[in-house]
């Protein structure tokens, strides 16, 4: 898999990968990103509040794992345009 991933130019993911190594992978190749969290305490003096910044998998690897099946897709018709119909009269 990893042969085929490194050799590939336009890498897309879907279901049915199941390597968790591979997934790993990905899901590093994907990155992080920052969470801001806020946590409030409360004391005798008061309230105090402060604000921290923790790094966060975008995409787990867990959830690149569990990627569902596409649904089918309903037969296509062919494209159509129409023009929209104008009740304004023009002037003459």
């Amino acid at each position: 898999m990893d042969a085929m991933w490194s050799a590939s130019t336009v890498k897309v993911i879907g279901a049915g990968i199941d390597d968790p190594d591979f997934a790993d992978k990905l899901s590093r190749l994907i990155g992080d990103h920052d969470v801001e969290t806020t946590s409030t305490s409360h004391s005798e003096s008061g309230k105090s509040t402060s604000v921290s910044m923790r790094q966060e998998r975008i995409l787990p690897a867990d959830a690149i794992r569990a990627l569902a099946e596409p649904s089918p897709r309903p037969a296509s018709r062919p494209n159509t345009v129409s023009k929209p119909h104008s009740t304004a009269r023009r002037k003459p």
